[in-house]
């Protein structure tokens, strides 16, 4: 594929994802991007070239920010936020970037996309406390009151002292009558919503879920004034014999009669997600929005790729972790290389991409936030490129004592790559 032709595929994802998101005025899941990329023949190398692109995009976007460049970061974050729409990362730095403009220049579109951006971010994680107070601090901006000719406002006041006498006057010199009696049609009573309703959860049974234990950590749905919110954290185990390189499934929300208020599907072990093998855990994370008739959540494979596993692994080496921040004395934690393989690019005319996949072990107390830095070094230690990626957030996402995460990189490899070191650049 020439340049240009890989230039024009590029464009044609993004104007079909820009069109897509227009038409439902919300951000695309990774299935859908994912559906988009398959119309347009593009490979798991290609998403990942793309993903890259998004990444360095965010990179450059949170440069911008640190420095108060507030167009170039905006510019920056837009772009990476049309690549990747369900980053939390992005969607939080975007907020912090209209901001920064709104308190230098007052403009009233960059408070509302402060705002928009804020509360994107909190519907993918609502435990991101700082969207609260950036919202606070939104609605807190003092209002410009019009101005009134003094003439108006003084016979304004006149006419409002006249009305109080009046309506006192009137209200000593003239009995009061007991008002008739009247008949009012019975109402009923509204039932009370409870805020917060735990739901019950079940696994479809069936050869596609053969071997497979889904173990909720919570499946709660939070009722508000105006809108309600479906909210899950699930174990999905593989007790089977075989490595399961993709897993698709179906989440169906149904309300007490069984009937459907919301589909949709997600990746647990696929192109952008680990391998599972028999004995590991991911993690599957959902939050929706959906109305207070929520009694029940049912989870139904519907695609699975796998193997036979061998009859044993070889041991994984360690991955080499240092700490950009001081190490607190009671987290202990280790990765270790599972895999990483490196393909040439058959999209972008590009570097090529490295994919690991690493096994993060909680050896300490429970980890709530992780972010690693990932810095590729040519064969004299010289940083020649980095990358983050926020491993743990969310709320029930922590990383328990005791658990082994699967976590899954794609970076571009420089030329002169010769290793790579990963670094805990915040943890919580």
């Amino acid at each position: 594929m020439t340049d240009r032709a890989a230039e024009d595929v590029l464009q044609a994802y993004l104007a079909r994802v820009a069109a897509l998101k227009a038409a439902r005025d919300q951000a695309l899941d990774a299935d859908e991007l994912r559906a988009i990329a398959s119309e347009l023949g593009l490979t798991d190398a290609d998403l990942a070239a793309i993903d890259a692109a998004a990444q360095a995009a965010h990179q450059r976007g949170r440069g911008h920010l640190a420095h108060g460049r507030w167009a170039d970061a905006i510019a920056e974050l837009a772009t990476a936020a049309e690549l990747r729409p369900q980053d939390h990362a992005v969607a939080c730095d975007q907020a912090e970037a209209h901001l920064g403009r709104w308190r230098a220049e007052g403009r009233a579109a960059d408070r509302e996309a402060a705002g928009r951006h804020a509360r994107r971010a909190l519907a993918i994680d609502p435990g991101w406390q700082r969207g609260f107070g950036l919202l606070n601090e939104l609605d807190a901006r003092p209002r410009q009151r019009p101005r009134r000719p003094a003439r108006l406002i003084a016979w304004a006041i006149v006419l409002l002292t006249l009305g109080v006498v009046a309506v006192v006057y009137l209200g000593v010199s003239s009995p009061r009558q007991a008002p008739a009696a009247r008949e009012r049609p019975p109402t009923a009573q509204a039932e009370a919503v409870p805020a917060e309703i735990e739901i019950p959860f079940e696994l479809t049974p069936g050869p596609q879920a053969a071997g497979l234990r889904v173990t909720p950590r919570f499946c709660r749905l939070n009722n508000y004034p105006e809108r309600s919110f479906w909210k899950l954290a699930a174990e999905v185990r593989n007790d089977g014999r075989t490595e399961i390189a993709r897993l698709l499934v179906e989440v169906a929300l149904l309300d007490a009669g069984d009937r459907p208020l919301s589909l949709y599907t997600t990746e647990v072990a696929g192109s952008q997600t680990a391998t599972l093998r028999p004995g590991d855990m991911q993690l599957l994370g959902g939050i929706r929005e959906t109305t207070p008739a929520l009694r029940k959540v049912r989870l139904t494979v519907r695609s699975r790729d796998e193997v036979q596993a061998p009859a044993r692994y070889g041991t994984t080496p360690v991955a080499p972790l240092e700490w950009a921040i001081a190490k607190p004395a009671h987290l202990d934690l280790e990765v270790r290389e599972r895999t990483l393989t490196v393909q040439k690019m058959t999209f972008l005319k590009a570097d090529p991409i490295a994919i690991g996949q690493f096994e993060l072990h909680n050896k300490g107390a429970a980890i709530r936030t992780l972010r690693l830095e990932m810095a590729l070094l040519d064969a004299s230690s010289r940083r020649i490129g980095e990358y983050e990626r926020l491993v743990v957030s969310g709320e029930g996402m922590e990383l328990r004592p005791g658990e082994v995460r699967l976590d899954k990189w794609y970076v571009r490899v420089p030329k002169g790559f010769s290793r790579y070191a990963l670094r805990v650049v915040e943890v919580q």
